[in-house]
């Protein structure tokens, strides 16, 4: 389910109700339960995949720079790219 949010056009709406997501799939809202305990825990597990997933993309992006010192630009423009 945290997969499914993340592919949402914005990451930055998460549904206010545990119905929301669950809607898209025919388990309803006790398939919900039995991963998550409540939408907090829906929600941290959510940012936990996506912070692997941003680690990993970025690890590999990287990795494959051959010079140390390009390497670290590319890592810090990646990191600020958003930040304006």
């Amino acid at each position: 389910m945290p997969r499914l949010l993340l592919r949402r056009p914005s990451r930055r709406q998460v549904p206010a109700r545990v119905a929301s997501p669950s809607t898209k799939k025919s388990s309803g809202r006790s398939g919900f339960y039995w991963h998550f305990a409540d939408r907090a825990e829906l929600i941290a597990a959510t940012l936990e995949l996506w912070e692997q997933l941003a680690t990993t993309e970025t690890i590999d992006r990287i990795q494959s720079i051959p010079d140390p010192r390009e390497r670290l630009t590319a890592l810090a423009a990646g990191a600020y790219a958003g930040a304006a």
